[in-house]
C-alpha cells in the first residue's frame, strides 16, 4: 500500500505557503515549487527575507532524506533521483545572487551551512 504524507506548513518556495509531498515508500519526496531542477528559480516574488525561508524550506526537504525528488520546474531531460544536487541548487543560487546584488555574505553564508 502506498502512504504519502502532506506536509503543509512547508513555509516558501518561489510563493508561500508551500506544500511538499512525502512519500516514505518511494524514499521520495513531491516539492512543487520549493525546489527546481536545473534551471533558475524564480526570485522576482519575493525578495531576501522570503529567500532565506526558501532555503529553510529546503532544509526541511533535506531532512526527509529523499532519492528522488520531483520538483515544480525543471529541464525536461534533468533526473528527479539526484536529490543532494537538486537540493544544493537553490541555496547556493539564492546566495551568488545575493553576493552580487546587495553584499549581505556573512548572514547568508551561515544560512546556507546547516
Amino acid at each position: 500500500m502506498l502512504r504519502a504524507i502532506l506536509r503543509e506548513g512547508v513555509g516558501q518556495g518561489d510563493i508561500a505557503p508551500s506544500a511538499v509531498l512525502h512519500i516514505p515508500s518511494l524514499d521520495a519526496v513531491v516539492a512543487g515549487d520549493v525546489a527546481y531542477n536545473q534551471i533558475h528559480q524564480m526570485l522576482a516574488l519575493g525578495g531576501p527575507a522570503e529567500w532565506d525561508k526558501w532555503i529553510a524550506s529546503i532544509g526541511i526537504i533535506e531532512r526527509l532524506h529523499p532519492r528522488i525528488v520531483v520538483v515544480g520546474h525543471k529541464k525536461p531531460e534533468a533526473p528527479d533521483d539526484e536529490a543532494e544536487k537538486i537540493l544544493n541548487g537553490a541555496p547556493v543560487l539564492i546566495f551568488r545572487i545575493l553576493l552580487r546584488q546587495q553584499g549581505r555574505s556573512g548572514r547568508w553564508k551561515r544560512s546556507l551551512v546547516r
